[in-house]
């Protein structure tokens, strides 16, 4: 099972147990609150986890000249695909790493390490 249906499946189980535990607490009206409440928790978490996950790798964003030309490449390679370009963040960590975030293309950012960076030629 990959990411993404794990991901799925375990959202769906809470969502499940939700309603069905206030359902059983609350008749037809705390299953109405159930769902409202299950609805709520989803599209909060579909529409904010990129707040999140910018929290969870603070780091700044490369903006002007950048001595390893990041925005020229992405500026290329969004130009190929046609998408607006995407924020390039540098993390302050020593391990090469790279992650790409976002909902969907207008909201797409990308995160490199510095140690990704420094091991680049």
């Amino acid at each position: 099972m990959n990411g993404s249906t794990k991901t799925w499946t375990l959202l769906s189980a809470l969502s499940l147990s939700l309603i069905m535990v206030s359902h059983t607490l609350g008749g037809r009206q705390g299953l109405l609150w159930g769902v409202i409440i299950a609805l709520s928790i989803n599209c909060i978490i579909y529409f904010y986890n990129d707040l999140l996950l910018e929290g969870l790798f603070p780091g700044r964003v490369v903006e002007g000249q950048n001595p390893w030309g990041l925005i020229q490449t992405a500026k290329h390679f969004a130009a190929k695909a046609r998408i607006p370009v995407p924020r390039v963040v540098i993390y302050e960590h020593a391990s090469p790493q790279a992650l790409v975030m976002g909902r969907n293309w207008k909201s797409a950012t990308i995160i490199l390490t510095e140690g990704l960076l420094r091991s680049l030629t």
